[in-house]
């Protein structure tokens, strides 16, 4: 009897953890968290040996000649499962949440519409340069907007090290020099994109006049019409000047 209970206990804590589990995922915000499962599933499949890299590496001949689109966005979640890939993906859910909630809030489609201009952006040169997965551009690519979309907020790093939230994708590269990691290119690479974006999408038509070259195409505001309905997180910065991540979590 009593292992009866016992066993009766064990499936409602894991029916309650499934439970939480699936109240959390839901509850991340759609565009990120279709990025967020893409950044897990690839790296874990590539692990068990169940995807190759050969497979999903950004090779232009099998993209054009054999039409295998995939590889236009796959190999940007190539990444061996260590800690390092850990931190990153914690800056990465904490920046690509941020933006959603707040600098696209409500307007999914432009937020497609960035990744998929930095996707593509980040494609061609890959093609041009040889480059066959391109994981830590795209993340500076969405740090770096990140970065400058909140450039005036405060971020607290590791051991309390604080600074404005602007330097975020270059303390990163710093950091990553001061551990042994080396200079990584394609990490310029993001930032050289993600300036591009936001000079055209935010400067040039709002400081300067110009014409919005950026405008989401009609195709994808369809896929992905306006929704202003729910009331918009407050996901700024906090009450003594420092950056509030996700859910009231400072970066440290």
């Amino acid at each position: 009897m009593n292992n009866y209970n016992n066993q009766n206990n064990n499936n409602e804590n894991t029916e309650s953890v499934f439970t939480k589990f699936k109240e959390w995922y839901t509850g991340i915000p759609l565009v990120t968290r279709y990025i967020m499962t893409l950044s897990f599933a690839v790296p874990i499949l590539m692990n068990f040996g169940i995807v190759g890299t050969k497979t999903i590496a950004l090779i232009g001949p099998a993209i054009y000649e054999k039409l295998q689109i995939w590889r236009l966005f796959t190999h940007f979640f190539v990444n061996k499962l260590s800690f390092g890939f850990l931190m990153n993906i914690f800056f990465l859910y904490q920046s690509l949440s941020t933006l959603e909630n707040q600098q696209f809030y409500g307007r999914k489609a432009d937020y497609v519409w960035f990744f998929v201009f930095g996707m593509l952006v980040l494609d061609l040169v890959g093609v041009v340069r040889g480059y066959f997965f391109l994981p830590q551009a795209f993340m500076f690519y969405i740090m770096y907007y990140w970065s400058q979309t909140n450039r005036n907020s405060n971020v607290s790093f590791m051991f309390g090290f604080q600074f404005k939230a602007i330097y975020f994708p270059f303390v990163l590269i710093a950091f990553g020099l001061l551990t042994g990691g080396g200079l990584d290119l394609t990490q310029l690479l993001g930032i050289g994109v993600g300036h591009i974006y936001y000079f055209l999408k935010d400067i040039w038509p709002n400081q300067y006049g110009g014409r919005q070259f950026l405008a989401t195409p009609n195709f994808i505001k369809k896929l992905f019409p306006e929704d202003i309905e729910q009331e918009q997180p407050q996901t700024g910065p906090t009450d003594d000047g420092k950056y509030k991540w996700g859910s009231g979590h400072k970066l440290n």
